[in-house]
């Protein structure tokens, strides 16, 4: 099993793989990961805009984390952006692991994306557009709940196995063998002696 120290290496050594799987344990501790620092981030931001309210912060010359509030803004900002590639890949992964297709997880993420997001909107009503997004996150959300290869079986959406199939069409899992005839004819050279 996969702990938070192995999640965090295994984030960063596979940032930009599109391609693997990634258990519930790895991504779970990474979003955990997330949250802390997202909170550390959060309190720093807070303390510095607290500073800057209540007059301590830009008069105060030799306050330097006051003073650099717009650079650690900006460097929280530059993070993200780093960060956002390799949490897409492992978002990917994570989907591939539940048994998704591909181009399943892609139609997710792409929909999760450009559908509005309701908390971005002055006008808080409900449009489809409103409930797509929601339920979106809602199927993105519990495809990473759930355990390994829980949903390759499904019609359409699901990621089937390829099949292997023996000589009289039955299917044969990956660690059986079937005995098969081969005829193998060996050629040797001929000597000079021979013919």
């Amino acid at each position: 099993m996969v702990g938070m120290g192995q999640a965090f290496k295994n984030f960063w050594r596979h940032g930009f793989d599109f391609k693997g799987q990634a258990t519930r344990a790895e991504y779970w501790w990474m979003a955990l990961w997330g949250v802390i620092l997202g909170l550390i981030g959060l309190l720093i931001l807070v303390a510095g805009v607290f500073g800057v309210i209540f007059g301590e912060g830009l008069s105060m010359p030799l306050n330097p984390f006051y003073a650099n509030l717009p650079m650690i803004m900006i460097i929280m900002v530059i993070l993200g952006l780093v960060i956002f590639i390799p949490a897409m890949a492992l978002t990917v992964r994570r989907l591939r692991d539940a048994g998704l297709k591909t181009w399943i997880i892609w139609v997710l993420l792409v929909l999760y994306f450009v559908l509005p997001n309701p908390t971005t909107r002055v006008n808080m009503e409900m449009n489809l557009f409103t409930v797509l997004e929601r339920l979106v996150a809602l199927i993105i959300f519990i495809c990473t709940v759930l355990e390994t290869d829980q949903l390759k079986n499904l019609k359409w959406i699901g990621r089937e196995e390829m099949n292997l199939t023996g000589q009289n069409g039955a299917n044969l899992s990956d660690n059986e063998l079937t005995d098969t005839e081969v005829t193998v004819e060996v050629l040797y050279p001929k000597n000079s002696d021979e013919k």
